[in-house]
């Protein structure tokens, strides 16, 4: 089993090389805010706005962008950008939906074509064609045929653990907490790449949450970029591999997005 003496000495190392560099300059072409969506209804039925928007709230909100001259970009891009091996478009943005909603597909798929842009579909893998609560999720046929497009990367919201279970129990050692995320996360990775027939590489921590032992569970798993819900603006002259993003709340108009956008340049 792997020392856990060591797992929290070589964590905090790496959070302190992937934060290190994230600064913020005047240029926005170098600053990439990341949006976070969830499910989409058709119609807005009175739920929770919090993870819900309705078609027409979510197609305002793209036109805006693009009318804005912000453009969509991937993981890659980003990732390439980084390497100095590409050049990003003016005012980068991406825009990610999390958990793996069947109306990711029927709803939001259709418009990423129709205006041909990026995205990024975060699946809690174990629930990959099924309906864990009152909304169904895509399936891996629907998901291939997202990732076969070249406008969609499907990441990692781990295998399982989109639960309580992703914070460590009182009962636990770290050790044993490190080896059942480690498990987890490899297993969303394995099934991800076997049934995409491609190499994963993101992994979208559930709630955000994570700590050195999580961070190092992902990357030991295979995994190179980490998002969270860290509400903050990425900048491609820092290290991009710990991602921020920004909640886009239902209720939001185009104009509060991109306010809110706006108000975390620096």
């Amino acid at each position: 089993m792997r020392s856990i003496k060591k797992i929290v000495f070589v964590s905090t190392l790496m959070l302190s090389f992937l934060f290190t560099g994230i600064v913020f300059g005047e240029d926005k072409n170098d600053q990439i805010p990341i949006l976070m969506y969830h499910h989409i209804v058709e119609v807005y039925n009175g739920e929770s706005t919090i993870n819900i928007i309705d078609l027409q709230g979510f197609w305002s909100h793209i036109t805006a962008l693009k009318e804005e001259g912000f453009n969509f970009i991937s993981i890659e891009q980003l990732r390439k950008a980084e390497k100095g091996e590409i050049e990003l478009p003016e005012k980068p943005i991406i825009l990610t939906f999390d958990d793996g909603y069947e109306s990711n597909y029927k709803l939001a798929y259709p418009l990423i074509k129709e205006y041909e842009i990026k995205a990024v579909m975060n699946l809690v893998v174990s629930t990959v064609g099924e309906t864990p609560g009152v909304y169904p999720h895509f399936t891996w046929e629907e998901a291939k045929e997202m990732q076969d497009s070249g406008l969609v990367e499907m990441g990692s919201h781990t295998f399982a653990l989109h639960t309580p279970e992703m914070w460590k129990s009182e009962e636990e050692t770290d050790d044993q907490y490190y080896e059942r995320l480690f498990k987890d996360f490899s297993y969303s990775k394995q099934l991800l790449d076997s049934k995409l027939e491609y190499e994963a590489s993101i992994m979208c921590f559930p709630y955000g949450y994570y700590n050195p032992i999580v961070v190092k569970a992902a990357y030991d798993a295979g995994f190179e970029t980490f998002i969270t819900v860290d509400k903050r603006i990425n900048n491609i002259n820092g290290r991009i591999s710990l991602l921020g993003r920004i909640n886009v709340d239902g209720s939001y108009s185009s104009d509060d997005l991109i306010k809110k956008i706006d108000e975390l340049y620096k």
